[in-house]
């Protein structure tokens, strides 16, 4: 897409190649300043080819906004599928009325061999009280540069 951009920097996940050869010394880690230096920069770079920053890690022209990734940042339902994905969601079907936070196992051999073995690759459910849906809204929403309304609230 021509008009939107997410900006991350790399992360280091357990389980991958990158990981392992970082801690056992092959690899050198990125010093903190110039992985700062780059972010900058390129947020100059976009700014100057007319993209709009509307979140920390996100840009877009003739409001492009990445529905997937705001549907993050402001409480929405979503679900995780594959290896390390995760999900906050109502299940269906057992009539509870809460949010759950859901983790999937996230070496992808072992996720495949879960979900043969148990129909599913989840690792961990966790309830989510109000409270912490709360945390989430007040975190997640302080990424975006409209930031928190009272309507957050609600």
């Amino acid at each position: 897409c021509d008009d939107h951009v997410s900006l991350y920097q790399l992360t280091l996940e357990r389980g991958t190649s990158l990981f392992k050869q970082v801690h056992q010394g092959f690899l050198p880690i990125t010093n903190v300043d110039i992985i700062s230096e780059m972010y900058e920069c390129a947020r100059h770079v976009l700014q100057n080819s007319g993209f709009h920053q509307y979140e920390v890690s996100n840009f877009s022209k003739n409001g492009a906004f990445s529905t997937h990734n705001l549907s993050y940042w402001q409480g929405s339902q979503y679900i995780g599928i594959g290896p390390g994905a995760h999900g906050r969601f109502v299940p269906r079907g057992d009539g509870r009325i809460h949010q759950e936070a859901r983790i999937q196992t996230l070496e992808p051999d072992v996720w495949m061999k879960e979900v043969f073995a148990f129909g599913h690759g989840t690792r961990k459910q966790t309830p989510l009280r109000e409270l912490d849906k709360l945390e989430e809204v007040l975190m997640l929403g302080l990424r975006m540069v409209v930031g928190i309304t009272h309507q957050h609230w609600l």
